[in-house]
């Protein structure tokens, strides 16, 4: 039902906001809210309190539709305006949790996957093609897992040796399923 209850959120957002193509479309409805899904079952190690966790859990989908419009290169100046608007609206919607740490690692995050495309873009070879689809690529792929693992895991006052397992578990797990 959480998990539910976010995905309606991230829909009348995205929609409220410029979800108007058939692929944002697509997207909404083919969602799978992984990191969504991460953060709630990580922060169910410690105190669940999901007033807190849905707000995060929509700021995380935002940011990860907001790359999806924004990195399939080349890209439109109406999808880099929607990106830029996912991006801005997810930090804002965490900013007002008042935790200044949330907003460092969700833009850590977002941070990682612009460098990873910005390393992926940069190569250019067939050694290298190699390399930006497996070492710079993880990066950028899992970068919003990690955070929700970790995120989920501060969220629910774990201690510090299980919130770093959980940062790790998400970062591994992105890799699998990426």
């Amino acid at each position: 039902r959480d998990l539910r209850d976010i995905e309606k959120e991230v829909r009348r957002e995205a929609l409220e906001h410029g979800a108007s193509e058939a692929k944002d479309q697509k997207i909404l409805k083919d969602g799978r809210y992984l990191r969504a899904l991460l953060l709630l079952l990580t922060a169910s190690f410690g105190s669940y309190e999901i007033e807190t966790l849905k707000p995060i859990g929509v700021a995380l989908e935002l940011l990860t539709l907001g790359t999806k419009k924004h990195y399939p290169l080349p890209v439109s100046n109406q999808a880099l305006i929607t990106a830029d608007y996912y991006y801005a609206r997810a930090l804002t919607i965490v900013a007002g949790l008042g935790n200044s740490a949330l907003i460092r690692i969700l833009s850590q995050a977002l941070m990682d996957v612009a460098e990873g495309q910005m390393m992926a873009v940069s190569f250019a070879g067939p050694l290298d093609v190699v390399l930006k689809d497996y070492y710079y690529g993880l990066r950028k792929r899992c970068a919003f897992y990690r955070a929700a693992a970790e995120i989920g895991g501060l969220i629910s006052g774990v201690d510090e040796e299980v919130s770093f397992a959980l940062k790790e578990f998400g970062e591994r797990f992105g890799v699998a399923y990426e």
